[in-house]
């Protein structure tokens, strides 16, 4: 069978759908979808909060962005 390209929104809300349907464990959920069982768990409780606009992308914060500015130190003078 070829691979199909699906889109992650789509993906993630067909995740969803099967956690709550509860034909699986998490751990088999997880499998099926190729996904850890935290980010499974990140899924529900993100579409538990917020509805179907929880799983949308989320853009990554560089780790420099999530020093606060007291850490970052000053340039040499």
């Amino acid at each position: 069978m070829p691979w199909t390209e699906t889109e992650p929104m789509k993906e993630r809300m067909r995740f969803v759908t099967d956690a709550e349907r509860g034909l699986y464990s998490m751990s088999e959920l997880c499998e099926r979808y190729g996904i850890s069982r935290r980010t499974g768990y990140k899924w529900l409780d993100r579409y538990d909060a917020t509805g179907p606009a929880g799983l949308a992308e989320r853009r990554k914060m560089s780790s420099r962005m999530r020093q606060s500015t007291s850490e970052i130190s000053e340039p040499p003078s």
